[in-house]
């Protein structure tokens, strides 16, 4: 008999432990269902809401609501499929919509706003959301842009500040996947993580901002991976499941080309970069593939492609002035040819003086350093780390120069702070 009970005991103990574990959420995986839409439908759908406001507008020339719906609707679809044609057309709709209601009509402030970061015109966006904290005080929409805003000029402090207001009016998967960005670039990892979880833990059923969440927790993951064993198979796991969930994201597709070019799988990176191109048509995923083929010592092949994307590059930048020329920065330095180091300073200095937010300013010292500037380069360098901000490439400069500079007792300290930084 005692034997029947200990039999009884052990196998409903093995039949919890298997339900405990079968029942446990694994871990990055989106439980909400999800809608499979193909382009051309999403585009028919687009098209039909068009027709149905344009309609309306016919009847009601002035109606601000209609005006800022198809402003609404080109923003979405113009984000959605990189057109900057129809982020004018939502421009010129938004404009109307405050003309015909003037006061209190923040939503058209946003689509502006919006616009303008899609665009790469923070210091614009930022003056819209004032617009907006105006008419009203504790506007998520406001904060939203004010922290995306301060986050891409590098101003730490304020999209900090910022992001605990958006959390505390909003406390939403997409408030803590902003705020866990802006303490990662001030190098505060541990906090970090805990609010990307956090926004795991808070999710909705937003397929994109569910897919957003999981990019960005990767990219935090491939960005530090230096620091913890396991970060690129985290990052991994992230970015599978943004592209279950958006499968043509280039964003997820591009990053899966940078894990693989850490784990020097080279033929998987460009694997990936050539999909994420194809995807966008964004000429940084070419670079990126030709960067690739030099690491694999496929050196005639590298040259063209650099030299092709620089064409590229070259003429987009005369269809549209207002583009900046980081990329093409990034490639006269990537492409390691000296004769391009003047070009790439000039442009450096130059890009600078519009909009000098991280980045930029990494790109400056690294053209400094190249062209052998070294003291302005460390001082630049000094800047950006003065500013709290904290990334690999960074330490990279700061420990390049000072090693040139003669200086290896500061390089080994910045080469200690760099691998022992926690995540």
């Amino acid at each position: 008999m005692d034997k029947k009970i200990i039999f009884y005991v052990l196998t409903l103990s093995l039949v919890a432990a298997v339900g405990i574990i079968y029942s446990k959420k694994k871990p990055y995986v989106y439980l909400f269902p999800l809608k499979t839409e193909s382009s051309v439908k999403r585009e028919e759908d687009f098209q039909r809401k068009v027709l149905f406001y344009q309609k309306r507008l016919k009847r009601n020339p002035t109606s601000f609501q209609d005006t800022l719906a198809l402003a609404k609707l080109y923003t979405a679809r113009g984000k959605e499929i990189g057109l900057e044609n129809y982020f004018k057309v939502a421009q010129s709709y938004a404009l109307k919509s405050i003309r015909n209601f003037r006061f209190f009509n923040t939503p058209a402030y946003f689509v502006l706003a919006d616009i303008a970061q899609a665009q790469v015109q923070f210091s614009k966006s930022i003056v819209y959301a004032q617009k907006i904290l105006k008419e009203k005080a504790r506007s998520p929409e406001a904060f939203l842009i004010l922290v995306k805003g301060h986050l891409a000029l590098g101003n730490l402090v304020e999209a900090n500040h910022y992001a605990d207001e958006l959390i505390s009016v909003m406390p939403s998967e997409n408030a803590y996947t902003l705020r866990a960005l802006v303490l990662s670039a001030q190098g505060r990892n541990d906090e970090a993580r805990y609010d990307f979880d956090e926004a795991l833990s808070a999710e909705e059923e937003e397929p994109l901002q569910a897919s957003e969440t999981r990019i960005m927790y990767a990219r935090f993951y491939i960005e530090n991976y230096y620091l913890k064993k396991g970060s690129l198979d985290s990052a991994e796991e992230l970015l599978k499941e943004a592209l279950i969930i958006t499968p043509t994201s280039h964003f997820a597709l591009g990053l899966m080309g940078d894990l693989f070019e850490k784990k020097n799988k080279y033929k998987n990176a460009v694997k990936y970069y050539k999909a994420a191109f194809k995807e966008s048509k964004q000429l940084i995923y070419l670079m990126k593939e030709a960067r690739v083929h030099k690491l694999m010592g496929e050196d005639a092949f590298s040259l063209a492609l650099f030299n092709q994307t620089e064409i590229l590059m070259k003429e987009n930048l005369a269809k549209n002035k207002k583009l900046g020329h980081t990329d093409l920065i990034r490639l006269f330095l990537e492409r390691g040819n000296s004769k391009d180091y003047p070009e790439a300073m000039r442009l450096a200095i130059s890009d600078n003086k519009i909009k000098g937010n991280p980045e930029n300013l990494i790109l400056l010292a690294w053209a400094l350093e190249m062209n052998n500037h070294l003291v302005e380069a460390r001082r630049v360098v000094r800047d950006v780390l003065a500013s709290n901000y904290r990334s690999e490439d960074i330490y990279i400069r700061a420990i390049s120069i000072e090693e040139k500079l003669k200086n290896s007792n500061l390089a080994k300290i910045y080469r200690n702070i760099f691998l022992t930084s926690s995540i």
